[in-house]
């Protein structure tokens, strides 16, 4: 997906592919059975812009410290939605960096479905994604849906 921030004019940098799983304990049959995703977070501020023209990393929150904060947050999430998730992480992300004057995230879900009562496989295809961007002014943007989707219709056709 693309990002938010074509007009965006402060320094950003960020880490991807940060994958997470859950098990959705007390799903129903309606439910994926495991909450699986894969999370780019890119951050925003002046803040970052020293680490480019003087080497001074004071400001940066480590790359290894984000994606550490995705897989806490997804561990303590206990919805199924990518939306509610990447609301709650940025929320938090943005209340424990004061440094960063925007975050993005998007997520593609990562879908599984059960094999045994100890196996679950991931499958390819249908899944959902969403991209949410917060500032300090609270402004929130967001955007969500599902790719792959294939239907077939099985009544009224000839």
């Amino acid at each position: 997906m693309e990002h938010f921030a074509s007009g965006w004019k402060q320094s950003y940098y960020g880490k991807g592919d940060v994958i997470v799983y859950r098990l959705n304990r007390n799903a129903s049959s309606a439910q994926q059975p495991v909450f699986g995703a894969n999370v780019l977070m890119l951050l925003y501020g002046d803040a970052f812009w020293p680490t480019y023209t003087t080497g001074d990393n004071t400001g940066l929150v480590a790359t290894d410290s984000m994606k550490n904060f995705i897989h806490m947050t997804a561990l303590e999430y206990e919805a199924a939605s990518l939306e509610g998730f990447l609301e709650l992480l940025a929320r938090r992300f943005m209340d424990t960096y004061p440094q960063a004057a925007r975050i993005e995230l998007n997520a593609r879900e990562v879908p599984f479905a059960r094999r045994s009562e100890q196996s679950f496989q991931s499958v390819e295809g249908d899944y959902g994604v969403a991209e949410l961007a917060l500032d300090r002014d609270g402004t929130l943007q967001h955007r969500c849906g599902r790719e792959g989707l294939k239907l077939m219709k099985l009544t009224g056709s000839s």
